[in-house]
């Protein structure tokens, strides 16, 4: 029987199959020589066999030997390289001390999700919490033009605005790594609301819809299209 994989999406449901696939992204890492997340390294040891025999070793290292150049394989191992890459980035040791805000309080996905959001960056270059759909939501370079585009309209005809006093720099807790802000408001001053991803994820509270961009080039570019 062979052990190619010829299926476009092969189930991770399956112990051994898991294994596989996460050995697969070790080696990513490896050959990368990048460091591994201790995230992988838990969830390897988890759907590991215990005391798994040779024939189990010997079949795992087979199937990668015979998958190498399959291409719905290496897409899913790329895949899963990059969300433990990211989750590794954004979030880092964790767990991040939520702010709980209380009775009106409907951010309690990010309080659920924000670990496994946070490895599902890709590509995109910001994020923002959607209040229609209660849930994170990240942008790639195509969604900030469309969004962007529709700001500046309504910043022209005076029914938004964006303030550089909240252009900000913030970190999540216990990481490092650097978030820069945008905040699109009521040009009355009208209450939109305190932003749910701002104040529970960076302690960062202000009325308005807030952006979180990874680059501070992309963040600044971004408030000068809309102001000029």
């Amino acid at each position: 029987m062979s052990n190619q994989i010829k299926s476009k999406v092969f189930s991770q449901e399956n112990k051994f199959m898991r294994t596989f696939t996460l050995e697969c992204v070790m080696d990513m890492f490896i050959k990368q020589h990048r460091k591994i997340p201790n995230e992988l390294i838990m969830d390897l040891k988890k759907v590991r066999l215990p005391n798994m025999p040779q024939r189990f070793k010997d079949a795992i290292n087979e199937m990668k030997e015979l998958n190498k150049d399959n291409e719905d394989v290496k897409k899913e191992i790329k895949r899963q390289f990059n969300f433990y890459r990211h989750q590794d980035k954004y979030y880092g040791k964790g767990p991040h001390k939520i702010k709980i805000m209380g009775y009106g309080d409907h951010g309690d996905s990010i309080d659920r999700e924000l670990k496994q959001f946070l490895g599902e960056k890709m590509k995109a270059k910001a994020f923002t919490y959607n209040r229609r759909i209660e849930r994170l939501n990240w942008l790639d370079a195509k969604d900030i033009q469309s969004e962007f585009k529709r700001f500046k309209g309504l910043i022209k005809q005076g029914v938004l605005k964006v303030q550089e006093c909240n252009n900000k720099t913030l970190t999540m807790e216990n990481n490092k790594q650097e978030w820069y802000s945008i905040v699109i408001q009521h040009a009355d001053d009208s209450q939109v609301g305190v932003d749910l991803a701002g104040v529970k994820i960076f302690q960062f509270c202000v009325d308005g819809v807030c952006y979180f961009f990874t680059n501070k080039k992309n963040r600044d570019a971004m408030y000068k299209y809309l102001v000029k």
